[in-house]
C-alpha cells in the first residue's frame, strides 16, 4: 500500500486548484496578481519535485501522474485565459492544447502496450491445474 497523502501530492492538488483562479485573474486583467500566483505555482512545482526526490517516503505513483497533469492543467488554463484576454492568438492556444492531448494519449497508449495482461486463474492458465493434473481426475 502506498500513501497518497504526501506533501508533493498536496502541492500538486493546490496547483490544480489554483489554475481556475489564475485564469479568472487573467481574464479580469489583474496581471500583477496573476503573475505572482503563476510564480507561486512554479515554485510549488519545483518544491514538489525536490521533496519527492529528496525523501523516498514522499514519492508515490499517484504523484508521478498528478504532477504532469497539474502542469498540463495549469498551462492549458493559462493559454485559454490569455487567448480570452486577446493577448495571444487562438491558433497558438489550439496548438498547445492539442499537443497536450496528444501527449496524454501517447502516454496511455504506451502504457497499454507495455503492461502485461492480467493473469487469469481459470482453464489452462490455472496454476493449481499445472501443479498436478491428476487432481482433475477426482472432480
Amino acid at each position: 500500500y502506498e500513501n497518497p497523502w504526501t506533501v508533493p501530492n498536496l502541492l500538486c492538488v493546490c496547483r490544480i486548484l489554483l489554475a481556475p483562479y489564475l485564469g479568472y485573474l487573467i481574464t479580469q486583467q489583474h496581471f500583477d496578481l496573476s503573475l505572482a500566483l503563476f510564480a507561486l505555482a512554479g515554485a510549488t512545482d519545483l518544491l514538489d519535485g525536490l521533496i519527492a526526490r529528496t525523501w523516498p517516503t514522499q514519492k508515490s505513483a499517484l504523484g508521478s501522474a498528478l504532477d504532469p497533469l497539474a502542469d498540463k492543467i495549469l498551462i492549458s488554463v493559462l493559454y485559454v485565459s490569455l487567448t480570452y484576454a486577446e493577448l495571444i492568438p487562438a491558433p497558438l492556444t489550439a496548438l498547445v492544447i492539442f499537443r497536450d492531448i496528444g501527449l496524454i494519449a501517447a502516454v496511455f497508449w504506451v502504457r497499454y502496450k507495455t503492461v502485461p495482461p492480467p493473469v487469469r486463474n481459470i482453464g489452462a492458465d490455472c496454476a493449481w491445474c499445472k501443479c498436478d493434473p491428476f487432481k482433475l481426475y477426482w472432480f
